[in-house]
């Protein structure tokens, strides 16, 4: 099968197409055929080996998380699924692998994809979306009426943050620049703040939860934004945070890291609320699974406009 590898840690060029061995299913695993799949920060990261200390496998290497596609096989064990259904899913990102053609993965980590997605608009969900509800559901307990403030509201992360809030309750601050202030108030949120004329940290605003999916604040900096119980969530795994999470741990105001697990259970919830209209897809771009070191260029920039997409098969 066609897979991107990495045979060596560095910048984008390091990507490259080429054939490798497909994987076959365990017994409690599917076998997907996937049509797309999606690009994050965290894959940047280990293509750079920023993250080497975290994994034993060793080269070549592919990265990937999230894919859309349709079962190929299923092991002994399986039985919420069969032979040609729509799939979505995320691999572990210690693991890796969705830059391929085909991809095993334990049936409790995988969901029938959204019935009103196209393949390439599901295959950008998972990561992000159970990112989001790991990071408010499981580590905020977040309620119905709190406020949140979401810092990079447009990215591949924050817009469907947005969405996901809205959709759980929360009153929905969102922070991004002036050119997406139209597009993240479509999604829902209630106020959106452009970062290039406000100072955020001068707000006089409390949150119940300031979740910042673009990295430039920590929460020494916003401390004071927080309500009483407050939580500074952040999804960059960066040693800074790992010891502020460390330090808060027995205050009021606690800072947290999200370090997203696969879930099919919650992917089941995310297709349900693509399928009532709560949540609809943001594509920046599109590139073929040879563009991959183009993707990651994209991605660097840093201004894209909800998910980067990879068509793996045609």
């Amino acid at each position: 099968m066609k897979a991107a590898t990495i045979r060596k840690y560095g910048d984008a060029t390091v990507l490259q197409s080429e054939e490798v061995t497909m994987p076959q299913p365990k017994e409690n695993e599917v076998l997907v055929h996937v049509k797309y799949a999606a690009v994050n920060p965290i894959e940047a990261m280990q293509r750079k080996g920023h993250l080497k200390w975290l994994y034993t496998k060793g080269m070549p290497r592919i990265l990937g998380s999230d894919f859309a596609g349709v079962v190929n096989k299923t092991g002994t064990s399986v039985s919420g699924f069969k032979d040609g259904d729509h799939v979505f899913g995320m691999l572990s990102t210690l693991e890796g692998g969705s830059y391929a053609e085909y991809v095993t993965i334990k049936e409790d980590q995988l969901s029938l994809a959204p019935k009103n997605f196209s393949p390439a608009e599901s295959a950008g969900l998972p990561l992000v979306c159970l990112t989001t509800w790991q990071a408010l559901q499981d580590l905020g307990k977040m309620k119905p009426g709190q406020r949140i403030l979401i810092n990079g509201a447009s990215g591949g992360v924050g817009v469907y943050a947005v969405q996901l809030a809205k959709a759980m309750g929360a009153t929905v601050t969102a922070v991004t620049s002036f050119r997406n202030k139209a597009m993240v108030e479509k999604l829902g949120a209630d106020r959106v703040l452009d970062y290039t004329n406000c100072s955020i940290v001068d707000l006089n605003d409390l949150y119940d939860i300031f979740y910042d999916v673009y990295g430039n604040y920590s929460i020494g900096q916003i401390k004071h934004l927080l309500q009483k119980n407050g939580s500074y969530i952040t999804t960059i795994p960066s040693p800074s945070n790992f010891i502020d999470q460390a330090r808060t741990i027995f205050s009021a105001k606690k800072a947290k890291v999200v370090v997203v697990q696969p879930n099919g259970e919650q992917l089941y919830k995310v297709a349900k609320l693509c399928e009532e209209g709560k949540i609809k897809p943001v594509i920046d771009s599109t590139f073929a699974l040879n563009e991959m070191a183009l993707a990651h260029e994209k991605l660097r920039t840093k201004r894209a406009q909800g998910k980067i997409i990879i068509q793996v098969a045609g």
